[in-house]
C-alpha cells in the first residue's frame, strides 16, 4: 500500500534532524544541475509504503528529479555509502523513494528490488539521456 501526506508535528510537518552539510547531488550525464538537501527533500510531497512491518517514507526519486527540470532519461545511478545501483527508466516509478532517514540522510528505497540492494546515505544521483 502506498500513502502520499504531508507529514504533521505542532508546526505543521515532520522535521528530521539533518546532518550538517548533507547534500545530494544531482548530474545530468557530466554535468552538475544542482544539489538538494534534506530540507528540500522534505518539502516534496511524501510518500509511504510498508517494507515487511517498517515504513519507508520519502519524495519519489521522479520527483526529485522534476526539481532540475529531468523527466526523460534512459537510465538512472544512484551512489551512496553502500555503493551504487543503476535503474532504467521503465523501473523508475512512484514507489521508488529518496527514504528520509532519521539519522539525517537519505536512502534509495524500491520495494521491487531486493533490500540489500538499495543504496543508503545517497550522495549524488546521475541521470543519462
Amino acid at each position: 500500500m502506498i500513502s502520499v501526506f504531508s507529514g504533521c508535528s505542532a508546526s505543521g510537518t515532520t522535521e528530521v534532524s539533518t546532518s550538517p552539510g548533507y547534500t545530494i547531488d544531482i548530474y545530468l550525464d557530466d554535468l552538475q544541475l544542482g544539489s538538494i538537501d534534506l530540507h528540500d527533500l522534505q518539502k516534496l510531497k511524501q510518500v509511504s509504503w510498508d517494507s515487511n512491518g517498517t515504513i519507508e517514507k520519502g519524495p519519489t526519486l521522479i520527483s526529485v528529479l522534476g526539481l532540475e527540470s529531468i523527466d526523460k532519461f534512459s537510465l538512472v545511478t544512484v551512489y551512496g555509502a553502500s555503493g551504487q545501483l543503476t535503474l532504467p527508466r521503465a523501473q523508475v516509478n512512484d514507489n521508488v523513494l529518496l527514504g528520509i532517514t532519521d539519522q539525517g540522510n537519505s536512502d534509495l528505497v524500491d520495494p521491487d528490488i531486493p533490500a540489500s540492494a538499495w543504496i543508503t546515505g545517497v550522495t549524488k544521483i546521475v541521470v543519462i539521456q
